[in-house]
């Protein structure tokens, strides 16, 4: 079994690619060649480089060999704002984009909202697909974030989550066309081509029922991979035009979240060895299907140049980490612990945020303000009975209307320590009265899963680093990016210069030009222009509106986006 990687150990890796054959320079290339990019939603060094390693990603080897890689820095590494900065080259701040959804008023007297899913036009800035478009280059998109409603342009666009797609070359209904040849491939001829099943995908309506839910989710993301594939392949295929490529994968992130660490830490703590034994290939699996789309890439004549690249990465939550209680990992027993301290019939638990919890108080509770000041001084009471430190830290009246109470800061704890946290004791206010935590805990699981982000601690980076890895004319052969050397702001204007196009003099990210073959540079020199502000046309978007069709769009975006663990 694989001990956890490391990106030194990525590094060590290359060390050795330039002493086999392929690393032969070859001559800066031709501007005007296809180039493909390719992200992958959470794609991580850390899984990679074992199976680097064990020689069962030959394609992605070859390009590493051929190519320019390392990781690739996001911060914050979270979707929403690292797949808008790869796109624009900027920060988040400049962009507009820090989540997947926003508010929308629904009475402006009240102040009360509704959350709806980010659409393309809450993005504040171009991006890379418009920059190329802007000089009459034709383009394809597929599947990237926030790229409904679809915007027009010359070339072909599938949107994010719903599949919708676009055709403004050839006019052709192309959603209909993807949809009608759309067939389940890794289903049928996995066996075939890898002597297994890659994939793993048990039929949900076969499973047991404590597998259920989980099969249903890998059938999900097999069934999604393979129409992000074959929508490229047609696109490909159909419009020898289109200069510049993009299609996205999105089951890196859920799928790792969900069965990384049974495959890399299957003896962890609240890990069942039969769940082990049934995933523990899926991860390894899915990275070999993704080695094999990308070996055809590699053998298609019509593509010069591969990108690829991810958000952010992933990585198993380290056992010294220190979270707290509050963590989304951790299901707070609110109904106990409110009838305990005598408030269940006055207060009830609201949604706020990821790590917080709001405090409702009953609008006919009187005085209520007293109900509120009693109601916090009860929680900060409530301590360990071995140290004496407080459960809920923090208690606060929230510079909004709504809600009355909001307890931010809980009782730290470390992920090793999670054995032994549940037998640890609570006393409460008002006399010789103790509990067992476990009364009003639960543990959610989290600890075993694979993590990106800041959530479980603000100061403490998870999957900081994904993957950039870049193969064809003007690339440096075998060269490996040092670990904080590449940004994702840097994508767009590196992709933007070897495409042959000027950079934006207000992007925050740079040109890679350690990724840049020298003689390249020296040919040709960085060039900008202010700003693809002016340059990139009003942008026009089809279907949008507020119809049915839209609103039925939002409605599965946010039923997705509640699926995937990202909107409460």
């Amino acid at each position: 079994m694989p001990s956890r990687p490391s990106l030194p150990a990525l590094l060590c890796l290359g060390a050795a690619l330039c002493a086999l054959p392929g690393c032969a320079p070859d001559p800066p290339g031709a501007e005007r060649g296809k180039t493909v990019l390719v992200c992958l939603d959470g794609g991580t060094w850390d899984a990679l480089t074992p199976l680097l390693e064990a020689g069962e990603l030959p394609e992605i080897l070859e390009l590493m060999r051929g190519g320019t890689y390392g990781p690739l820095r996001s911060d914050p590494p979270f979707s929403p704002p690292s797949w808008t900065s790869l796109a624009t080259g900027l920060e988040p701040e400049h962009h507009g984009i820090t989540n997947f959804v926003r508010r929308r008023e629904v009475d402006p007297e009240s102040g009360a909202y509704e959350l709806v899913p980010i659409r393309a036009g809450d993005v504040r800035a171009p991006r890379f697909w418009q920059m190329v478009a802007s000089y009459g280059r034709a383009v394809n998109v597929q599947r990237w974030l926030f790229t409904y409603p679809i915007e027009e342009l010359p070339g072909v666009v599938v949107s994010d989550f719903q599949g919708k797609a676009a055709d403004f070359l050839r006019h052709e209904p192309l959603e209909r066309i993807l949809r009608n040849r759309f067939q389940p491939r890794l289903f049928v001829d996995s066996a075939a081509r890898l002597g297994h099943d890659p994939t793993r995908a048990h039929d949900p309506a076969d499973s047991p029922e404590r597998f259920r839910e989980r099969d249903a989710q890998l059938q999900a993301a097999v069934r999604d991979i393979d129409f992000a594939e074959q929508a490229f392949e047609h696109v490909l295929e159909g419009y020898p035009e289109i200069e510049l490529h993009s299609v996205s994968f999105f089951w890196g992130n859920q799928m790792q979240h969900e069965f990384l660490h049974y495959w890399q830490a299957p003896r962890r703590f609240g890990t069942d060895p039969a769940d082990a034994e049934r995933y523990r290939e899926v991860v390894p699996d899915l990275y070999r299907v993704f080695d094999e789309f990308l070996g055809r890439l590699r053998a298609d004549p019509r593509i010069e140049r591969i990108v690829i690249c991810s958000d952010h990465g992933m990585e198993l939550i380290p056992r010294e980490l220190e979270t707290s209680i509050g963590a989304y990992h951790f299901q707070i027993l609110w109904d106990r612990i409110l009838a305990d301290l005598g408030f269940d019939e006055v207060a009830r638990p609201v949604a706020y945020r990821r790590t917080e919890t709001g405090l409702a108080i009953d609008p006919g509770a009187a005085p209520r303000e007293e109900v509120q000041d009693r109601l916090a001084s009860a929680l900060e009471s409530i301590r360990f009975t071995d140290n004496g430190g407080a459960l809920f830290a923090e208690v606060h009246s929230p510079d909004q209307p709504w809600p009355d109470l909001v307890v931010g800061r809980y009782a730290p704890v470390r992920y090793g320590e999670l054995p032994r946290l549940f037998e640890r004791r609570v006393s409460l206010p008002g006399g010789d009265r103790e509990q067992p935590l476990s009364r009003y805990l639960r543990f959610a699981g989290g600890f075993i899963r694979a993590e990106h982000g800041y959530d479980l601690n603000p100061d403490v980076p998870l999957g900081a680093d994904g993957i950039l890895l870049a193969h064809g004319p003007g690339v440096t052969p075998g060269r490996r990016l040092e670990i904080g050397a590449a940004r994702t702001v840097d994508l767009a204007p590196t992709l933007l210069y070897l495409m042959g196009l000027p950079i934006g003099a207000d992007m925050d990210g740079r040109v890679l030009e350690e990724l840049v073959r020298p003689e390249l540079l020296d040919a040709r020199p960085i060039e900008s222009i202010p700003s693809y502000r002016g340059r990139v046309a009003e942008r026009a978007f089809v279907d949008e509106g507020e119809g049915e069709g839209d609103a039925e769009y939002d409605r599965r975006t946010m039923e997705r986006l509640r699926s995937l663990g990202y909107v409460n």
